[in-house]
Order: C-alpha cells, then sequence, then structure tokens
C-alpha cells in the first residue's frame, strides 16, 4: 500500500478500512477486503434498484381547484379572526 492509501485507511471513519491495516494476517486482511467489497456492491445494487423502481414509477403530482360557498368561507373567516384574539389575550396575559 502506498502511504496515501495508509492515511486514508487509517484516518476515515468509512467502517472497514482502518482494519485492513491493524489486521495481524493476511487472512483477516482478505475478510475485511471481502467486507468492504460486499458493502460497497450491496450499496450499488440498492441504488440501481431504487433509480430503476424511480424511473419506472413516477410521482404524478394534480392540482384541483373549488370554490366554497359564502358560507363556508364566512365560517372560516370568523374562526380565524377568535384564533386571532385569543392568541392576542394570551400574549398580554402571560408576557
Amino acid at each position: 500500500m502506498t502511504s496515501l492509501n495508509r492515511s486514508f485507511c487509517s484516518n476515515t471513519s468509512i467502517h472497514g478500512f482502518p482494519y485492513l491495516l491493524q489486521s495481524r494476517n493476511i487472512v483477516e486482511r482478505l475478510f475485511w477486503l471481502a467486507v468492504i467489497v460486499a458493502a460497497f456492491a450491496g450499496s450499488v445494487v440498492v441504488i440501481v434498484q431504487t433509480v430503476a423502481f424511480w424511473v419506472q414509477n413516477p410521482t404524478l403530482t394534480t392540482a384541483e381547484t373549488y370554490s366554497l360557498s359564502v358560507r363556508y368561507v364566512q365560517v372560516i373567516d370568523r374562526m380565524c379572526h377568535k384564533i386571532k384574539c385569543l392568541v392576542i389575550i394570551l400574549r398580554t396575559r402571560y408576557v
């Protein structure tokens, strides 16, 4: 390994890489290398499957508009006015 690779492996927070340097024998190093390669391959498979699913099943967003009758608008306006008044009263009492 080059000094740059050794420096990367010893200082990275990616799980498994520091064990490549800390391993005492070749069997441990091969094990950790296999774990790292398997994890990388598994993540690539998951990413490819997710992108393929996303391409095949696009998200469709629709917006519908409708009008409320005047009665509902008045009720909503009264409710908002009462809530605003309650907030003002609570602010003045508990500040």
